[in-house]
C-alpha cells in the first residue's frame, strides 16, 4: 500500500504512442480488470476550428427504416462488434479547491477496444432540434455497414472540443467487512468524453493497425480501432469525485463506461473496473489490488 501525496503529478506527453503499463498493480486484480494504464496525448481544438463543415458533419435527416427496401445479405454475415473494456482508475490523489472549499479525489482512467471491429461514432446535425445526434457504425464481414442511434455530441467548454454524452460514471463505494461493495457514498454522475486513440493496448493481434483512425475531438467522427485505448489524465476537467467529509475507512473507486448500454458491443459485463483505497485522517492510501485490501480487512477483524 502506498501513500498518495497531496500534489498533482503532470502528464508525460509523447507524439508516438507506446504500449503502456500500470505502476502499482503488482498483486492480482479480479479477472475482469487489466494490468494496464497510460499517460495521454489529447489534442485541443478551439470552437472556431470545429465548425460542423470543417469536421465534415453531415446535414440531413436519415430516412425512416420502414420506408427502405430490405437489403439482401449473405446468410453467414457477421457484425464485427467492438468490446469496450476499462482499466482500474489510477493516479489517484486528493486535491483541495480554494474556490469551492471542498476536497476532491482526482483520478485518471483508460478504456480500450478489445473487440473484433472498431467503435465508430458519427455525428449528424439535426437542424430542427439543433442537436448533433450520434450514430454508431457497425462493420460486417461483408460489404455492408449498419448503423444505430447511440447518443449525442456536445461542445465541452472546459476541454474546448466535442464530447460524446453520458459515456462514464465514477462512484465511490463503501466496502463491507467481507470486501463486498456496500453502498455509493459519492458519485461524479454521468461524464462526457471525447473518444479518440491515445494509447496502444494490444498490438499483437492480427487486425491491429498502428495508423490512427480516430485522432480528432470533432463533431463528425470519433472512435477507437481494435487494440487502441483512450486515456483521460487526472488533471483534466471533470476527472474527480468529491471526497469532502468522507469518514475513515476502506472504499472502492468504481468506473463504469457506457452505463446505459447505448453502444452495441460484444460484452457489456467488462465495462466496470475498481481501485481500492483507504481514507485515514484526511490522507489517501491506495491498495495494490483486491487481494491486499482483503488481507487488510482480515487483519482488522483479528486486531481492530
Amino acid at each position: 500500500m502506498s501513500m498518495i501525496p497531496w500534489f498533482s503529478g503532470g502528464a508525460s506527453l509523447s507524439d508516438e504512442p507506446q504500449p503502456i503499463s500500470v505502476p502499482g498493480h503488482s498483486l492480482p486484480l479480479p479477472a475482469a480488470f487489466s494490468d494496464l494504464a497510460a499517460q495521454p496525448t489529447r489534442p485541443q481544438t478551439s470552437l472556431a476550428e470545429s465548425t460542423p463543415m470543417d469536421q465534415g458533419l453531415r446535414f440531413f435527416n436519415r430516412p425512416d427504416p420502414s420506408m427502405l427496401e430490405p437489403e439482401t445479405e449473405p446468410a453467414d454475415l457477421e457484425i464485427l462488434l467492438p468490446d469496450l473494456q476499462v482499466l482500474p482508475p489510477f493516479d489517484l490523489h486528493l486535491k483541495y479547491s480554494r474556490q469551492t472549499g471542498k476536497t476532491y479525489l482526482r483520478l485518471a482512467i483508460t478504456f480500450w477496444n478489445n473487440g473484433q471491429g472498431p467503435l465508430e461514432l458519427r455525428g449528424v446535425f439535426n437542424p430542427a432540434s439543433r442537436q448533433t445526434l450520434v450514430w454508431q457504425s457497425l462493420y460486417t464481414t461483408g460489404p455492408t455497414t449498419r448503423e444505430q442511434l447511440a447518443g449525442e455530441f456536445i461542445w465541452h467548454p472546459g476541454h474546448e472540443h466535442w464530447h460524446f454524452t453520458n459515456f462514464a460514471v465514477y462512484e465511490l463505494w463503501s466496502v463491507s467487512a467481507d470486501g463486498a461493495l456496500d453502498r455509493v457514498v459519492a458519485s461524479r454522475g454521468k461524464v462526457t468524453f471525447c473518444i479518440l486513440e491515445t494509447d496502444i493496448l494490444d498490438s499483437e493481434r492480427p487486425d491491429f493497425s498502428r495508423r490512427r483512425s480516430y485522432a480528432v475531438c470533432g463533431p463528425g467522427l470519433q472512435g477507437l480501432s481494435v487494440g487502441w485505448g483512450d486515456t483521460y489524465d487526472s488533471d483534466l476537467d471533470g476527472q474527480l469525485v468529491e471526497s469532502t467529509g468522507i469518514p475513515n475507512g476502506i472504499y472502492a473507486l468504481v468506473v463504469r463506461v457506457d452505463p446505459a448500454n447505448r453502444i452495441l458491443e460484444a460484452d457489456d459485463a467488462n465495462n466496470t473496473a475498481a481501485t481500492y483505497i483507504e481514507f485515514v485522517e484526511g490522507r489517501l492510501y491506495v491498495y495494490e489490488g483486491e487481494a491486499q485490501m482483503l488481507e487488510t480487512l482480515r487483519r482488522c477483524l483479528r486486531l481492530c
